[in-house]
């Protein structure tokens, strides 16, 4: 079995049991901070949307949300969920297939965001994923990220058979530079991710189309 496949039928069993029931209209931390940021977005591109609360949250703030997710499980619960929202799309993907942009419009103003989805990738994935931003973003459009660092390896962790790459900030950078994108904000540190007695090492990055 690939490590794909294994990944999508994790996500897909950790989506159908009851260890991921969160309030809907509680967004995270790291959500309320991009919509404080992303002024004049009129579509955010949300990337790992899980179970859609932070896509739910945005849909109050922007004209058009897509939310992606590789858990067919989860897509269909937060399309049956979320029906009512006129302005909110739920769409599969995977990343080792083609974007398909039919559907999705991008021609207004957009961002990137993604929290918690690109340490859930393997190094070759994390690089398929920013080529692709780096080809939706048109100059100055920002890429939102909120990741688990390499200094959160040895934390306490609420749920332990996730699988985790805990990013190393150079390899990061050393991909941006790759892809005509550059770093305007970077925080690292404890606090901006707690839940329960996980209090994620993390970093806040926002990334800009040169």
């Amino acid at each position: 079995m690939s490590i794909i496949t294994f990944k999508n039928k994790y996500w897909n069993s950790f989506y159908q049991s009851a260890v991921n029931k969160i309030n809907i209209n509680h967004p995270s931390q790291f959500a309320v901070f991009t919509v404080g940021e992303a002024r004049g977005i009129n579509t955010i591109l949300e990337f790992g949307c899980g179970n859609g609360r932070d896509a739910f949250f945005f849909s109050n703030y922007f004209k058009k949300i897509y939310a992606f997710d590789s858990s067919e499980e989860i897509i269909n619960k937060n399309i049956k969920q979320y029906s009512k929202i006129n302005n909110l799309k739920f769409l599969k993907y995977d990343l080792n297939n083609n974007f398909v942009k039919k559907n999705v419009l991008l021609t207004e103003k957009k961002a990137i965001y993604a929290r918690f989805f690109i340490h859930a990738l393997t190094d070759d994935e994390i690089r398929l994923f920013i080529s692709l931003c780096a080809k939706l973003l048109k100059k100055n459009e920002c890429l939102y990220l909120e990741y688990r660092t390499e200094k959160d390896k040895k934390g306490k962790k609420v749920t332990k058979n996730h699988y985790r790459n805990y990013i190393k900030k150079r390899f990061l950078n050393n991909l941006l530079n790759d892809f005509n994108l550059e770093s305007i904000y970077y925080v690292m540190g404890l606090g901006y991710a707690k839940f329960k007695d996980d209090d994620a090492y993390v970093a806040r990055h926002i990334i800009v189309k040169k």
